[in-house]
């Protein structure tokens, strides 16, 4: 059976042109009996391409997400160097509001004494707030890296990534205005705050549709029907506190003048 996923790896890599033969020898016999009993060698082949990055030099981590024949969500890591611990991809993982089922590492040996560590987690996503919700696993991957990177907190507002389908530079727009409110004295502790956006993900959703409707320069949405959909969800929001919590949210967007949001730098990385 292993000598068959050999021999299915190497008519890949034969196949394959973004895979030149010189590195396809080199890599062939990275893949130890462990890897090749849990992977295919269709994720070998896409791995080779993984290592080669790593192996540069350019990045220490890399991440992406993958569905198993089961149909299973998977959250894959292969890192250099200092590998994540298992607690810290826990706390990263549950601040989003995702379940980690288990977890299967693996290690692989480079040539030049380099090691890869993989860490391949099996997950369970949050519940989905509509019958139509289907995530954006990008969001999650690139949150994942901008945490690892300290770009962006680990807290509760980061289940707003899957349950609302925004992106961390959008999660943190709502997390500023937290900010401000707090300094002025909101009266409520940020775990209460991040509880509410998330148990309302439509709404958390609609506050940054509407945020985009008003300042972006690309991008003009209807803010009278948007406005008038958010004040129907928002009459279906019975806790006193969590009405109040979200009209505020609403209030605070109607009241910004400006923002550097949208500014890019020269390189069209975003200025904030």
């Amino acid at each position: 059976l292993l000598r068959g996923w050999h021999s299915e790896l190497s008519a890949l890599l034969a196949k394959s042109s973004s895979v030149e033969q010189y590195s396809a020898s080199v890599f062939l016999s990275v893949f130890n009996t462990e890897y090749q009993q849990y992977y295919t060698p269709e994720m070998a082949l896409n791995d080779i391409l993984r290592l080669k990055t790593l192996q540069s030099g350019s990045v220490n981590l890399m991440i992406h997400t993958y569905y198993n024949a089961e149909n299973a969500l998977h959250l894959r890591l292969l890192q250099t160097k200092n590998p994540i611990t298992l607690s810290s991809c826990l706390h990263v993982l549950e601040n989003m509001g995702i379940q980690v089922l288990d977890e299967h590492p693996h290690h692989l040996p480079l040539n030049q004494g380099m090691q890869v560590y993989i860490s391949d987690f099996s997950l369970k996503l949050p519940a989905s707030p509509t019958p139509d919700y289907s995530p954006n696993l990008n969001y999650l991957e690139d949150a994942f890296l901008q945490i690892n990177a300290k770009a962006l907190e680990n807290d509760g507002f980061n289940r707003l990534i899957l349950l609302a389908n925004i992106s961390a530079r959008e999660v943190n727009v709502l997390r500023a205005y937290w900010k401000f409110w707090r300094q002025a004295g909101a009266g409520y502790s940020q775990p209460f705050i991040e509880n509410c956006l998330a148990k309302h993900a439509i709404l958390a959703r609609q506050l940054i549709d509407l945020f985009y409707t008003y300042f972006s320069p690309f991008t003009r949405g209807d803010a009278k029907a948007l406005l008038i959909s958010m004040r129907s969800g928002l009459q279906s929001v019975i806790d006193l506190d969590e009405d109040k919590i979200l009209n505020q949210f609403l209030a605070m967007i109607q009241a910004t003048v400006r923002t550097n949001f949208f500014q890019a730098n020269a390189d069209g990385s975003p200025k904030s």
